[in-house]
């Protein structure tokens, strides 16, 4: 099925190419100095689309504590402001976790909903983690605008001294 596309450029406006592409294919036409491209079904938005969504799930300084996401918890809840396909979820700490047990455990809930295949686990003595391991064989998660979006802590550790947590979600805003 053809799709048609318009590239815009990132920071002027306007269109830079319209054209017609079926879905799987990508081509770069350096005569026109178009790219030609499908998403597989998902329309992308922006000429490289990728967008993150970010937000702090606790002060700067004191120790962190457990808020699962359950019928009315989470470190933070929102509600996903477009359709959103997310490819990787990132979180961070100003303070690491002194000793783990099983790390700091942090969770991403579609309302009630678990989308990673497992807690997104920040071992001991480390700032980062991330993950791309979605729920069922999908390598995303797709949001529709409107969806009730948890952040929530499932595990602070043996030493419960971490600080600073933030969360963020990578992907694409999706068209309609």
């Amino acid at each position: 099925m053809a799709k048609t596309f318009t590239i815009q450029h990132p920071r002027k406006g306007g269109a830079i190419a319209t054209t017609d592409i079926s879905a799987g294919e990508l081509a770069i036409d350096t005569s026109n100095k178009t790219l030609n491209f499908s998403t597989n079904g998902s329309d992308v938005i922006g000429l490289d689309g990728l967008t993150q969504i970010g937000f702090a799930c606790s002060d700067e300084g004191s120790a962190i504590t457990g808020t699962a996401p359950g019928a009315s918890g989470g470190a933070v809840i929102f509600y996903m402001p477009f359709d959103f396909k997310v490819t990787r979820v990132y979180a961070s700490l100003r303070g690491a976790l002194t000793t783990g047990g099983n790390g700091f455990q942090v969770s991403v809930y579609d309302a009630t909903t678990a989308i990673l295949a497992s807690n997104l686990a920040i071992a001991a003595a480390a700032n980062t983690a991330e993950t791309s391991s979605f729920t069922g064989p999908a390598s995303d998660y797709d949001f529709t605008k409107g969806d009730e979006v948890r952040f929530g802590i499932e595990d602070v550790g043996t030493s419960a001294d971490a600080t600073g947590l933030k969360m963020f979600l990578i992907g694409y805003k999706i068209k309609v």
